[in-house]
């Protein structure tokens, strides 16, 4: 109280640690309120703070490899990379509330006391347990002050703690205090920059934080390291929706349906300041949904600092307020018709100066200037460059200019394939309030037809007077682009979509799926499964799945959920495998693959159910899964408990995910469980493949009484196909003669694929394995063997010519008459010449008629030398008239 101010004064001296604890109450207590913009009730900073994260620059404002990380960083993370911050950042990005909520939580003892120690330690190589922290607006220094030390002393009087110069200097030497100063840009002389230098040189230890427009200024001083706060994300911009309109109020919606359709509204969003007077806008909004001219007429108010008018008239400027207005819409379409986002002072001068002309004000041009960077409509970059603080801004004043001019049409001829003017014609459309004309023009005039469709949809979107028909065009256009692999293009036409209808995507297409008719029932669920998130998409996707909802929707529906991916929907989607539709159950259990790992337990489950599409449902949705379902499914195999009906859909599925380390857990299976799931457990080792064959022939059973075991190994081996052929030539030579017979019929079924080892087989010493081949390649009758089985003509085994003979005979070729009349006049062996004999029979080749005429002077073959010519009719009279004429031979007469 400021007749005991002196007394304080006084006592303040003796009672040091009590007056910093009545500084550090009444500090935080002042800069813990927050007045919002368009609130008259103060609200709590730290109740409302976001925190912003932060990336570290590098000098010249270029970010460093650290802008690339995906990991946000806060103000208390950044105060341990040096004992000099800056946080630089344009108007609104929210450095003052950072600084304030940083001095507050400190002056609460807020932060962990390890935390402290860390941060001294690490700055000054002793640790201490308190920080004092001291919150100075540096726009309010005194000119005339000589000495930053007396007005931080000041400060803490101002809070009440007077006189408190010699404490707050040791606390300065000791590098116990955090001086967060705000507005360093107006330290905008080199004197008043030298104060906190000198207080920096004075004091060494000294932790200093400060806020800069840019890092100009804040690089002046020694060995500070500048951090830019980044952009608020979607999820923190909805936070401080939700908190300052309340969530899913009917503002805080119309105001996020706002910034989805709307990419300038969005990226102006990600600002706190233009945030909140967004929000303002959105509050007291007379229409929803919200009109794109209202929010940024707010958000100009507020940059230009009037509490009424779109354009206000500071005390110190003498511009007339009408000229002021259209020299900002000038200055908009001016730098957009140049494409500039940034420009300097100069050119900034040069486009007044031109705008000024027709006004017939030239000689304000100086006013005019003063005023536009006295407001945050413009944010001055390193370089002395200057940008509006958002394009979103310069594209909205163009639109004001280019619709006072009556030029949107000659806009929309020049421009409509430029998505540099797309956002400008957007806002043009909303400003004139009819897209009637305007939507036909951009789709009939545009070389893009896909652009054109999105561009003209936003247009419409924004214009209450639009025809419903045009709309509804415009949507079934935008539904087709769901029907094509373009994720980018899905979320644009769902934002479209629900736009025409004044909604939000997460809001229209579920009440869609809900109310729509089957066929737009179907396409909301597409939509939601294409673009949707299990936050909003998944609840209306279940209740869809109800049997009381068409069939076409179930299944439409559960594709959806399985896109979705989230895990909190498994047990309706098991549910849904009881489906009496199978397309239904089918999607359901692709849905189910599709989320992976943690349905597996209870697809597993499901293996065991009473109900035999449900079971093989889950086998499919279990082998689409891959690699993470093997080991439980493996383990079901295992367990003796198991029904026998869970087992055998394990096993399908180990079939379908074609694992290795399914095989030998399968081929215990063959003998298993009485044989009830041999059959089933061959076929998964047959999709297995190669991997499966050795082991499947070492269990081809030795005894002849397994058939039923032979068959189901045979026919798995033969599924398999060429990669069993080598293994079962193998297996040819045998002890058991029921492998050795299991081999043949394999090898015999497997077919023309394995003549060309079976030939080379015939290479063996093996004169009973020669017999074997020779047999097995009759079974299989290929032609591609005949030139090879030739040579054999020639084995030393006369069992293996006799065989090959006869193939040949079978077989049927005429290039090979030759080499079978050869065996018939030369072989040594009976046996073989009487297999010649009949091949000859068995091709019916006249070249082998005086061959078998002269067999017939043999006795041992003369029979089958009559039966042969026999077989070739009537071609073989005169020959055998010619022979007799020859040779009377009394016996043959």
């Amino acid at each position: 109280m400021p007749e005991n101010f002196s007394l304080h004064g006084l006592v303040a001296g003796l009672l040091p640690a009590h007056y910093s604890a009545r500084y550090q109450q009444n500090l935080a207590e002042n800069l813990n309120s927050l007045l919002l913009l368009g609130e008259t009730k103060a609200r709590t900073l730290e109740q409302f703070h976001i925190p912003l994260r932060l990336r570290e620059m590098a000098v010249g404002g270029v970010a460093t490899p650290l802008a690339e990380s995906t990991k946000a960083i806060d103000i208390w993370d950044t105060l341990f990379r040096s004992p000099r911050l800056a946080i630089v950042g344009e108007a609104g990005a929210g450095k003052t509330n950072t600084l304030k909520y940083v001095a507050v939580v400190l002056a609460q003892h807020r932060m962990p006391e390890s935390y402290i120690r860390r941060l001294t330690f690490l700055h000054h190589g002793q640790a201490f347990d308190h920080l004092l922290p001291i919150y100075v607006d540096v726009n309010q220094l005194d000119l005339h002050t000589d000495n930053l030390a007396v007005f931080l002393a000041d400060v803490l009087a101002d809070y009440g703690f007077p006189n408190a110069r010699d404490f707050l200097s040791a606390r300065l030497k000791e590098g116990t205090c955090l001086l967060l100063l705000d507005n360093l840009d107006s330290l905008d002389t080199p004197e008043r920059r030298t104060h906190l230098q000198e207080l920096l040189v004075a004091y060494p230890k000294a932790q200093v934080v400060v806020a800069s427009r840019t890092g100009d200024l804040a690089h002046a001083f020694p060995d500070v390291v500048c951090f830019e706060p980044l952009p608020f994300s979607d999820t923190e911009i909805e936070a401080f929706t939700d908190r300052r309109l309340g969530k899913d109020s009917p503002a805080a919606i119309a105001l996020l349906q706002a910034l989805e359709r709307s990419s300038g509204l969005r990226s102006m969003a990600e600002n706190p300041l233009l945030l909140s007077a967004l929000a303002w806008a959105s509050e007291g909004a007379a229409t929803v949904p919200l009109r794109l001219q209202d929010l940024y007429e707010r958000c100009l108010q507020v940059l230009l600092g009037d509490g009424t008018d779109t354009v206000s008239v500071p005390v110190q400027a003498t511009v007339d307020r009408e000229i002021k207005d259209k020299a900002l819409l000038g200055l908009g379409r001016y730098f957009h018709e140049r494409r500039q986002e940034q420009f300097d002072e100069e050119e900034l001068e040069a486009a007044v100066e031109e705008l000024l002309k027709p006004l017939g004000s030239l000689g304000e041009e100086r006013s005019l200037l003063t005023w536009i960077k006295d407001t945050k409509l413009l944010r001055e970059q390193d370089g002395g460059r200057y940008a509006f603080l958002r394009l979103a801004l310069q594209g909205y004043l163009a639109a004001r200019a280019i619709v006072a001019s009556n030029r949107l049409t000659e806009m929309l001829s020049s421009y409509v394939d430029d998505p540099w003017w797309h956002e400008v014609i957007v806002l043009a459309a909303a400003l004139q309030g009819n897209a009637a004309d305007v939507v036909p023009q951009i789709l009939a005039s545009s070389s893009k037809p896909d652009e054109a469709l999105f561009l003209a949809a936003r247009c419409a979107a924004e214009a209450p007077a639009m025809p419903n028909e045009m709309k509804e065009s415009l949507r079934d256009k935008l539904l087709e682009i769901f029907e094509i692999d373009d994720e980018m293009r899905w979320h644009r036409a769902a934002v479209c979509i629900a736009a025409l209808e004044g909604l939000r995507a997460r809001d229209y297409f579920p009440q869609l799926l809900r109310k729509g008719s089957v066929n737009e029932r179907q396409r909301a669920a597409r939509v939601m499964g294409r673009i949707g998130t299990p936050e909003w998409a998944a609840v209306p996707l279940l209740g869809a799945l109800h049997r009381s909802r068409p069939w076409q929707v179930r299944r439409r529906a559960a594709w959806a959920l399985g896109q979705l991916k989230d895990k909190q929907t498994i047990p309706a989607l098991v549910e849904t495998l009881k489906d009496e539709k199978e397309e239904v159950a089918n999607e359901a259990a692709l849905a189910l693959s599709a989320i992976g790992e943690p349905a597996v337990p209870s697809l597993t489950s499901s293996l065991g159910s009473e109900q035999l599409n449900v079971r093989q449902m889950a086998v499919k949705a279990l082998g689409k899964i891959g690699a993470l379902a093997v080991q439980p499914l493996l383990n079901i195999t295992q367990d003796e408990k198991q029904a026998d009906d869970a087992v055998k859909g394990a096993v399908e599925a180990l079939g379908l995910l074609g694992d290795t380390q399914a095989v030998p857990y399968l081929i215990r299976l063959l003998r298993a469980r009485e044989g009830k799931i041999a059959e089933c457990a061959a076929r998964a080792l047959a999709a297995i493949g190669h991997p499966a064959v050795q082991p499947l022939v070492d269990s081809l059973p030795t005894q002849k009484a397994e058939l039923e075991l032979r068959k189901v190994i045979v026919n798995a081996l033969v599924d398999i196909g060429d990669p069993s052929i080598e293994p079962l030539i193998k297996s040819l030579d045998s002890h058991s003669a029921s492998v050795r017979g299991a081999a043949e019929e394999a090898l015999a079924r497997i077919g023309a694929s394995a003549t060309e080892a079976l030939v080379a087989a015939l290479r063996t010493e093996n004169w009973n394995l020669r017999r074997r081949i020779a047999k097995i390649l009759g079974r299989i009758g290929d032609e591609r063997v005949a030139e090879p089985l030739v040579l054999a003509l020639h084995d030393e085994d006369p069992g293996v010519r006799t065989r090959v003979a006869q193939i040949l005979g079978q077989i049927g070729r005429e290039q090979e008459v030759g080499a079978l009349i050869d065996a018939m006049q030369n072989d040594p062996d009976e046996f073989v010449r009487r297999a010649a004999v009949k091949a000859l029979a068995d091709l019916r080749s006249e070249r082998a008629i005086d061959p078998l005429i002269q067999v017939l002077e043999t006795p041992q073959l003369r029979d089958l030398g009559v039966a042969a010519l026999s077989e070739l009719g009537e071609s073989v009279v005169e020959p055998l008239i010619l022979a007799v004429n020859e040779r009377w031979n009394p016996e043959v007469q």
